[in-house]
């Protein structure tokens, strides 16, 4: 019975991230579009780091309650959820055309920024300077993608469908407000029930973030791009991945660093980073054609897969 309430408890946690994500999103994307921010920097760059948010915010509480492996965990298995759940599961539903020549070099900063923050983690420490060094790649990293983008003038992105350049500042400060306040108490919520949770299993935070907290607030990424998938908007889905994963990596991690450096479960640099790049990499290959319905099954099913060690191996020591 206490597993089946913390289990509640953990979804309606979940519920509160996912609704609060959402009013985030749309509320800086109305902001955006206000601020008169050219459409394709919006949906690469602000949207993408939106997209992030339920990440951040889970990492960040752990953090700061000094649970740095599950907020640690929370990004890297984001990640991986990213990869190999959600692309894998837009692939079965449509095929997912190559993309862009733009996309292509965002995957290549993903895939940079992916090898770095493995480096920085491989030795199980989180230091300040780590931190600084993570957050100064990603800025130069965005600042790089702005670039390209402004370069490409003619390419146009899909605007987000429920904002309006016909939204107030007031109702956009009150999506941004009440978005942010929902993703706070539910990541709170979810990270507290998550660890006594853990505690009771016997698991080690790390696998909690990378299976509970880490599928959690890859929802929201899932839910838009079954809807993009639906409406054969397929790129939208890579390139909403590559600067999720971008910022995960390097900005999540990062701001983990400088809020709680200090020491992280063994298993993983020998078991989940690997994971991490060896999904990565096999993403740069899968984009060199179109995804179809063998590529998506073979993504999910590693996922599963990856799942299913998790839970087998990972009894806390």
């Amino acid at each position: 019975m206490q597993y089946l309430q913390l289990c509640m408890y953990i979804l309606g946690g979940l519920v509160l991230i996912a609704v609060g994500a959402n009013g985030f999103i749309d509320g800086t994307t109305a902001f955006a579009q206000r601020l008169r921010i050219p459409p394709l920097i919006a949906g690469l760059v602000v949207v993408g780091m939106a997209t992030s948010a339920p990440e951040l915010m889970v990492s960040v509480i752990a953090s700061l309650s000094d649970h740095a492996s599950l907020a640690v965990g929370n990004a890297v298995g984001s990640n991986i959820a990213n990869i190999a759940m959600v692309l894998g599961i837009v692939a079965l539903i449509r095929t997912v055309v190559p993309p862009s020549s733009l996309l292509r070099q965002e995957y290549l900063l993903m895939l940079g920024g992916t090898l770095l923050g493995a480096l920085v983690l491989w030795n199980l420490y989180l230091g300040r300077w780590e931190g600084l060094l993570l957050l100064g790649a990603l800025g130069l990293m965005m600042w790089q993608v702005v670039r390209w983008v402004q370069q490409r003038p003619a390419v146009a992105a899909v605007e987000n469908p429920t904002v309006s350049l016909a939204w107030g500042w007031g109702r956009i400060l009150l999506y941004l407000l009440v978005g942010l306040v929902m993703l706070l108490l539910g990541s709170k919520w979810m990270v507290d029930t998550a660890v006594r949770l853990a505690q009771l299993l016997g698991v080690s935070d790390l696998v909690i973030g990378l299976t509970i907290a880490a599928i959690g607030t890859s929802l929201p990424e899932l839910a838009a791009s079954i809807t993009a998938a639906l409406k054969g908007q397929t790129e939208i889905t890579v390139g909403n991945i590559l600067g999720s994963n971008l910022f995960n990596i390097l900005g999540i991690v990062g701001v983990c660093a400088l809020l709680a450096p200090g020491t992280l479960d063994a298993s993983l640099s020998t078991r989940d980073l690997p994971v991490l790049i060896g999904f990565s990499l096999l993403l740069g290959l899968l984009l060199r054609q179109p995804l179809r319905r063998g590529h998506g099954l073979l993504l999910f099913s590693g996922f599963c897969g990856y799942q299913v060690v998790l839970w087998s191996g990972g009894a806390a020591a």
